[in-house]
């Protein structure tokens, strides 16, 4: 659990094409705010640990998905269109690849030594989360991935004291806005 004094995170999800880019783009314009955007290990990992897998399987899990998502930090791939711009790129992230990929092998030894899956995920996260709003300078993040709409009820146990923003869009107007993606 955080650290007492520690502010919380804030936790953006929605369905794709709702808004969310735009939303972190705006929140990480406050000088106390970091967007992290599209950070999909953790909806994918806390679904992994809601499925309660074997302690091998889920340290497993959790350092082929981190290391797998870290393989093109620290700039990451996007399918934004060439009109979206935004104040911080179409996919800002600052994590860098070797600090990715050493977390997922010290969250994979400590589920292994028997640490609980949630505690480890909520440490691991929220450290990777903080150190990437200290190298952007700030004091606190704002995670942005659609996914996390659909484990919302697990990253309200996890991160208790985080601030939940859920984007919402008049489902006409994302449909008008996928099809005209390639």
């Amino acid at each position: 659990r955080p650290q007492p004094g520690t502010r919380p995170g804030v936790f953006i999800g929605g369905p794709g094409r709702s808004g969310t880019t735009a939303l972190v783009d705006l929140l990480g314009c406050h000088p106390s705010l970091s967007p992290v955007y599209e950070t999909e290990p953790l909806p994918r990992l806390l679904s992994a640990a809601g499925r309660k897998p074997s302690p091998g399987a889920m340290a497993d899990t959790v350092q082929s998905v981190l290391q797998s998502w870290a393989a093109p930090l620290p700039l990451r791939p996007h399918s934004k269109a060439p009109h979206e711009r935004y104040l911080h790129g179409p996919h800002h992230v600052r994590m860098e690849r070797r600090v990715v990929e050493s977390t997922a092998a010290a969250l994979a030894r400590r589920i292994r030594a028997g640490d609980s899956s949630w505690q480890v995920l909520h440490d691991g996260f929220g450290r990777l989360f903080q150190a990437a709003a200290a190298a952007d300078g700030k004091t606190r993040w704002v995670n942005k991935t659609p996914l996390n709409l659909a484990v919302l009820p697990l990253l309200l146990s996890v991160f208790p004291r985080s601030r939940f923003l859920v984007c919402v869009r008049d489902p006409r107007d994302v449909a008008l806005s996928v099809v005209q993606r390639p």
